[in-house]
């Protein structure tokens, strides 16, 4: 259970982790004030599969489009990550929960399934369709910028979709994201 304070809406970044078991990957573009690079924590010898990137700041109750692009060395599957920034206040065990919202998510250079959210899982209607959920992340009606729904996440709760990814070709990740009122 996690138990840590809710951080203020103004504190809000929306992140995108891409990871691969044996691809190596390359950022190739990164969001307006944000980052996008291959991680730094972990076995030094796998950060090369795994990339992690944040928006800047998101301004309160107005969604922004984000862009994350790389290039793979291999075709094969990735899998991208959709989530809130991982933040921790000092003195706390228990990392905050920082809700964002993600919509139209716009893939090129690979297909990516369900984008938009706009369809739910045949059995669990709080799970867009196509998308693999890791703790309380869920879909949410009425909220979404582009269309009817969006996911709410944050570092912890987050979806997931595995795609597939051609060598040395270029893919882009567009999201649209604001923060998510908790």
């Amino acid at each position: 259970m996690v138990t840590g304070s809710v951080m203020s809406v103004e504190a809000a970044k929306a992140r995108v982790d891409i990871w691969s078991g044996n691809i190596e990957l390359k950022a190739a573009g990164k969001p307006e004030g944000g980052f996008f690079q291959n991680i730094t924590w972990g076995d030094q010898a796998k950060r090369k599969f795994a990339l992690t990137g944040e928006t800047a700041n998101l301004p309160e109750g107005k969604w922004t489009t984000a862009t994350f692009a790389f290039v793979p060395a291999a075709d094969g599957k990735v899998t991208i990550s959709l989530k809130g920034p991982h933040v921790r206040q000092k003195d706390k065990k228990d990392i905050d929960q920082v809700w964002v919202y993600f919509d139209k998510v716009e893939v090129t250079g690979a297909k990516l399934n369900n984008g938009d959210f706009e369809q739910a899982d045949a059995k669990i209607a709080t799970r867009p369709a196509g998308w693999g959920p890791a703790g309380n992340a869920q879909l949410v009606k009425d909220q979404g910028g582009s269309g009817a729904n969006a996911i709410k996440v944050w570092h912890n709760g987050n979806f997931n979709q595995a795609i597939n990814v051609t060598k040395d070709q270029e893919v882009k990740i567009t999201v649209m994201v604001k923060p998510a009122e908790t």
